[in-house]
């Protein structure tokens, strides 16, 4: 796949270029960027440059089948701000993580002032949670 998209996948909370893919993926699997793949093993040459990733199904997801669509919608709504708040894009609605504001962070234990690139999955699992009650 495309190198940029195989870091996404890959990318540990708090790095540049971790995001709500990240998220998505890693919350249901082990990602491995395994190597990098020459534009000359493909033809014709790609003009991007590539990489090769493993992806190994949790033993344990954070989210079970019937929480996914919940999950996504939840952790893209955490990094993309509406489009009135462009300037603020990875805040989420209130200019904290998840959008659960300061208050559910706090009582999960998390930072309260903790933006969503710096969540784990998990985390952004138990704020879901958390947000719905349960």
């Amino acid at each position: 796949m495309q190198r940029e998209v195989a870091d996404r996948l890959a990318a540990p909370p708090g790095s540049r270029a971790y995001g709500a893919l990240s998220v998505g993926v890693q919350a249901t699997c082990r990602v491995e960027r395994l190597l990098a793949v020459r534009a000359g093993a493909f033809h014709p040459a790609p003009r991007v440059a590539s990489a090769l990733v493993r992806l190994t199904p949790r033993p344990d997801p954070v989210v079970s089948p019937a929480e996914a669509p919940a999950f996504r919608a939840f952790v893209t709504a955490c990094f993309y701000a509406p489009p009135q708040a462009a300037p603020q894009r990875r805040h989420g609605r209130d200019g904290t993580a998840g959008g659960g504001g300061a208050r559910g962070l706090a009582q999960l234990g998390l930072d309260p002032t903790a933006r969503p690139e710096t969540l784990a999955p998990e985390q952004f699992a138990r704020l879901l949670r958390w947000g719905r009650g349960l």
